[in-house]
């Protein structure tokens, strides 16, 4: 009964809805559409480890620290040195690129509503975007790059990789342990179209007109006198 109630309401204020509709479809067209451009995105993990993997020996010697030391590893990638190599690699400016562990971002409640403030956070501007990641167990970071293409995308990440073995291999005649980068899953890359902004300004377009609609059923009926009636003298 309350929705035949209401659609009485807005059949009898029919102009009124006919003209939000108009200014609803003017202002979409005022914002105008908001396409997006065209990207590429590139994956792959590489396993950190010794020169003699210790994950296939029977007596294996320091591979408990492995883990944390990739971890480390993947932190150190942020670094000055490290985002000079990595720019030099991929042929771009240091100042083009962000790097993100994601470690170091996930919420401590996977609900919904942390995930979305830190996603946003950390979303970046700029046309270059590498994410690192690393779960403190087993001894592998997995590598995620963006860029305007694919092509740029897949040498960025391939930059990493290589700028994670430099970063890595112990100097001559140094008791520090010398580890090796391995590369676990192979190069996978995609290129993810551009959208032309319809949608959005469709999207623009139905929460407008819906606020319009919504304000006229709350909006109290208009109150008129009968026809012809005087207005009464005291």
């Amino acid at each position: 009964m309350e929705l035949i109630a209401v659609a009485r309401l807005l059949w009898r204020r029919r102009l009124l809805v006919l003209l939000g509709a108009v200014l609803a479809v003017g202002a979409a067209f005022v914002l105008g559409p908001s396409p997006t451009p065209p990207r590429g995105a590139a994956a792959t993990q590489v396993l950190l480890d010794t020169s003699r993997s210790q994950l296939a020996v029977d007596a294996p010697f320091s591979a408990e620290t492995l883990p944390w030391r990739a971890t480390l590893a993947a932190q150190a990638i942020g670094t000055d040195a490290n985002r000079q190599t990595i720019a030099a690699g991929a042929g771009i400016s240091p100042e083009s690129f962000d790097i993100t562990n994601i470690e170091l971002t996930i919420p401590t409640i996977p609900a919904s509503l942390p995930q979305s403030a830190v996603k946003g956070a950390y979303s970046s501007a700029k046309p270059f975007a590498l994410d690192l990641y690393t779960d403190g167990i087993v001894p592998i970071i997995s590598i995620t790059s963006t860029a305007p293409d694919r092509a740029a995308a897949v040498g960025l990440a391939e930059a990493t990789v290589k700028a994670l073995e430099a970063y890595t291999q112990a100097p001559a005649n140094t008791e520090r342990l010398a580890l090796k980068v391995r590369t676990v899953t192979p190069m996978d890359s995609v290129s993810i179209p551009g959208g032309h902004g319809r949608k959005k300004m469709a999207a623009v377009v139905m929460i407008l007109f819906c606020m319009w609609i919504v304000g006229l059923a709350l909006l109290p009926a208009l109150r008129t006198g009968p026809r012809g009636a005087e207005p009464v003298r005291s």
